[in-house]
């Protein structure tokens, strides 16, 4: 049990009957003496706290909330740093046209770039390297169709506004 050290009257824990493995959700009791040892007064007192992530995962658990995928539209991934700016600029410009955009923040590879697009239901990936800057191409991952095009860098917002579906 928790804290019983300084519990000074009732103590309760509660479980959900449908996941108890989940442990407790919401705990609290009566604790007189707790705030004496801090201050230089002891009032009575109370208290609760509420797992709040533990909840979450029993609703998503027992399918009682939907689950919300990111609002995150596009995902540009990060090949070479020294395009830093390449990457912001591209982010920017599609925050511009109303897509939700973010640059990938990690330090990982594409493939891990990949999955986490994936993981993250995020449905489109702007992928640019020195060769793409070169060509003044963008490559474009439509996650849900399983299809990557090159297209060219002054048509990005037209064309992830058409693989979104808003044209």
């Amino acid at each position: 049990a928790r804290g019983l050290g300084y519990y000074t009257g009732p103590v309760f824990e509660t479980q959900l009957l449908d996941l108890p493995e989940i442990g407790s959700v919401f705990s609290g009791g009566r604790y007189d003496g707790l705030i004496g040892r801090f201050a230089d007064y002891s009032p009575p007192a109370t208290g609760a706290s509420v797992g709040v992530d533990r909840l979450f995962k029993a609703l998503e658990t027992l399918e009682l909330i939907p689950r919300q995928p990111t609002v995150t539209q596009v995902l540009v991934a990060v090949l070479d740093k020294s395009l830093g700016q390449e990457y912001t600029t591209i982010t920017q410009e599609l925050r511009r046209a109303g897509i939700n955009a973010t640059v990938y923040l990690g330090d990982k590879g594409l493939k891990e770039q990949i999955g986490y697009a994936a993981k993250m239901e995020i449905p489109v990936m702007v992928v640019i390297g020195s060769e793409e800057v070169e060509g003044k191409i963008v490559k474009i991952k439509d996650m849900r169709a399983h299809s990557q095009e090159s297209v060219p860098r002054a048509e990005i917002v037209q064309y992830i506004q058409q693989v979104l579906g808003r044209v």
